[in-house]
């Protein structure tokens, strides 16, 4: 399964299940492209292929080489949270 398939059950699944709004559903799905493209320059890997320290570098990288505000890098930790569970 690629980074879209994977993204697109997991709207799917947050959209029939928990009944996020469309908004939400659109700011997950654009943290975890930003994820996902990160994670392919960094390693080569897919969504499926992340590890815990994978997850720990992205959000460094937001925190210290973006300068995210804390607002920008809580959402995107419940964003991984959602995916990961």
């Amino acid at each position: 399964m690629n980074n879209a398939e994977l993204l697109d059950e997991f709207s799917d699944k947050l959209w029939l299940e928990d009944g996020l709004s469309r908004n939400t559903l659109e700011s997950y799905r654009r943290d975890l492209n930003k994820f996902a493209a990160w994670l392919e320059v960094q390693r080569g890997a897919t969504l499926l292929q992340a590890t815990h320290g994978d997850i720990q570098g992205y959000l460094a990288h937001l925190f210290v080489v973006q300068k995210a505000r804390a607002s920008s890098t809580g959402r995107n930790i419940s964003s991984l949270k959602r995916l990961f569970r």
